[in-house]
């Protein structure tokens, strides 16, 4: 048994190492966690922390460029936002950057994977762990977790999704999980979803999903812009 695991082991560093290498060629594989959601490696690249999921970049730390488009987009609708939370797979940069703004007073972070943020911290290097004592991070599934605080308010609710092309994406695209965050917010509170847009035309699908948005939104809220 112990001759097998070892196997094993060594094939899924060899398996790990060979994924990490076709995204990211030129960049430093370091190790894996496993959640019950998924595995994800991470390593180095260009002198920044890497987290790779689903074939794809989830999390580059530090970063700036992406959150601060982020950053000034939502201010330019709510810029006295006090309190907010940032329901995302992978979030840190994008907290980070919020909590550079003085009039905020707290950011959460509501994660997908409730079993990531603490796997990330554990592998994360010392000089890039959240310091700031105002960043909660919510170690719950972004649903159970707004049932479980009820009673939070948030001036400002960002939910950072990637596309939506798996079913368990969809479960934070619903009128229901949209009218549950709608009690977190108060009468001036801004929810905001990204939306994918296209390249040089609106095809069907992308018309169709960006639709559907729109109507599940209008079930709980009067303005939608």
């Amino acid at each position: 048994v112990a001759a097998v695991s070892g196997v094993g082991a060594q094939w899924n560093v060899y398996n790990h190492r060979s994924l990490w290498q076709r995204l990211l060629p030129e960049g430093r594989y370091e190790g894996s966690f496993t959640t019950p959601q998924g595995v994800y490696l991470y390593g180095w690249n260009q002198q920044q922390f890497v987290v790779s999921s689903w074939g794809g970049v989830c999390e580059t730390l530090p970063e700036k460029e992406l959150p601060a488009h982020i950053l000034a987009a939502h201010l330019a609708q709510r810029p006295d936002a006090q309190r907010i939370a940032i329901v995302s797979p992978s979030a840190l940069g994008l907290c980070n950057m919020f909590l550079t703004v003085p009039n905020v007073i707290a950011v959460t972070w509501v994660p997908l994977d409730a079993a990531y943020p603490g796997n990330l911290l554990r592998v994360l290097p010392e000089s890039l762990h959240p310091s700031d004592k105002r960043l909660t991070l919510a170690h719950r599934e972004a649903r159970r977790y707004f049932v479980e605080h009820a009673d939070e308010q948030y001036d400002l609710i960002v939910l950072y999704l990637p596309d939506v092309s798996t079913l368990a994406l969809n479960h934070y695209t619903t009128a229901e999980f949209f009218a549950s965050l709608k009690k977190h917010l108060p009468q001036s509170g801004v929810l905001s979803i990204r939306v994918r847009g296209p390249l040089n035309f609106i095809t069907p699908e992308i018309a169709q999903l960006g639709a559907g948005l729109l109507a599940s939104l209008e079930t709980s809220f009067s303005y939608t812009a």
